[in-house]
């Protein structure tokens, strides 16, 4: 019966709120907006699995007015979500029409993400697609004033971050559509404005000169890895760019001659040529001379030990953040990158 096996999921996740240390209020809130949520199913006469899929979610919060209720249903469905469930009840697949399953292909080929982001872009392209069916409209003919009516009720009772971070997501599938499938005439993207800020709680931290030159001439280049860490700071202090990005720079992509760098795999698919400075190509070619073992691999930063492998983004940002502290300098490797846009300003 849907009625003990949903409830006793319900409970279980109580029980795990109440393990995790949540007042009293909370959980009593959580259980009384999921006992609406049981009643919802109970009278929609829903399977199971029918019960806590995306849809469903969704027709709930249409139907239920309490301010809480986004707020706590999405809470039990990444409950849900995590597998801490009773045997055969979760979420189900939503088979996304293909334009949504090609745009996500194309994201994973073109960035360099995770597979917990990769869930989180599907889970709201599912959104999306939930929410324009059951409003009975084709992706082809949305309007501006659609999707943001569909992120203002996606958005409803999130954090800050979570509403910028949903906005990105549908900014970005909406500019694959337009330019890379030519799906609309405008650009959609562009239109979706940001919720305004007037203050940043948490500005963007960056280096001052004192600091910068502090870093620089804290190296000795007694070591390989002197010479290889110093070439890594160079190219974040001058180019901004991410780890990851510097830990994919080939060989090939150096122009020695013209002092330049090219990155074709750039997050954001956007490729870009970077002049580098005088400085930056000196410490590239003394880590390439003085350091850089000789390998096939064409990467710049391979392992300094057998075997030599590619340096990952977390090798580079650990240097690079082991640099800065050595030379008592604030901050993690991407005030790097915040530096190099404050200097751009």
């Amino acid at each position: 019966m849907i009625e003990n096996r949903l409830n006793q999921t319900i409970r279980n996740y109580l029980r795990e709120m109440k393990a995790c240390d949540y007042s009293s209020r909370t959980i009593e809130t959580h259980a009384g907006m999921l006992k609406h949520f049981l009643d919802f199913s109970m009278k929609k006469k829903l399977s199971c699995n029918k019960a806590v899929d995306e849809e469903s979610r969704h027709a709930f919060l249409e139907e239920c007015t309490f301010a809480k209720a986004p707020q706590v249903v999405n809470g039990f469905f990444r409950y849900l979500e995590s597998g801490k469930v009773v045997k055969n009840i979760g979420n189900q697949v939503v088979r996304l029409p293909e334009i949504y399953e090609n745009y996500l292909i194309y994201h994973e080929r073109t960035r360099q993400t995770t597979i917990d982001r990769e869930k989180r872009l599907r889970r709201m392209l599912e959104s999306l697609y939930l929410y324009l069916r059951n409003k009975n409209l084709r992706l082809e003919n949305v309007t501006i004033e659609q999707i943001d009516a569909f992120l203002e009720k996606c958005n409803s009772s999130r954090a800050p971050s979570t509403m910028r971070d949903n906005r990105g997501v549908i900014r970005s599938f909406l500019r694959y559509l337009h330019l890379e499938r030519g799906f609309f005439e405008k650009d959609l993207s562009a239109m979706i404005v940001s919720a305004p800020v007037f203050a940043y709680a948490n500005p963007p931290k960056f280096l001052r000169k004192k600091e910068i030159r502090q870093l620089l001439h804290s190296f000795e280049f007694t070591y390989a890895e002197d010479l290889c860490t110093h070439a890594m700071v160079r190219l974040g202090y001058s180019t901004g760019l991410r780890p990851s990005e510097i830990s994919a720079i080939l060989l090939d992509d150096i122009a020695f001659s013209k002092a330049e760098l090219s990155v074709p795999r750039r997050k954001g698919g956007n490729p870009t040529i970077f002049p580098l400075p005088e400085e930056t190509v000196k410490s590239i070619a003394a880590y390439i001379v003085g350091a850089r073992p000789k390998t096939d691999d064409r990467h710049l930063f391979v392992t300094l030990s057998v075997p030599h492998v590619p340096s990952t983004r977390y090798a580079v940002r650990k240097k690079i953040d082991y640099a800065m502290k050595k030379a008592g300098v604030p901050g993690s490797p991407y005030w790097l990158r915040h530096t190099y846009a404050q200097n751009l300003l």
